[in-house]
């Protein structure tokens, strides 16, 4: 799926639907995670409502394409009595899309099966 796919499958699907981690391919390709995260960010220009989990989840789902392993994190903070949520997701060791710093959010910790 692309940034408008899931742009769309966030809005009509269930969460435990979307946010499956898709499955590693064996076949690596040649973009770097770098080139492939420039590439959903300019994507997500082009799609309205296309936030940091939007982005998140295509980036996941290309890199995984190109047989790369990442991980999604999901965070919250409440500044001033309002909940904030941001999306962020990290790959190599290091965050490569969302990253949250300066402003501090507390990761939500995954569910447990």
């Amino acid at each position: 799926m692309t940034v408008a796919g899931y742009r769309l499958a966030l809005w009509v699907l269930p969460w435990r639907v979307v946010s499956r981690t898709p499955r590693l391919s064996s076949v690596a390709t040649p973009a770097s995670v770098d080139e492939t995260s420039g590439a959903v960010r300019s994507a997500a220009r082009f799609v309205p409502g296309a936030t940091c989990l939007t982005q998140a989840l295509a980036l996941r789902a290309l890199l995984a394409r190109g047989g790369r392993a990442s991980t999604l994190t999901l965070g919250v903070r409440n500044p001033v009595g309002a909940l904030e949520a941001h999306a962020w997701l990290e790959a190599d060791g290091r965050i490569v899309l969302g990253d949250p710093h300066p402003v501090p959010f507390q990761r939500l910790r995954p569910p447990s099966h």
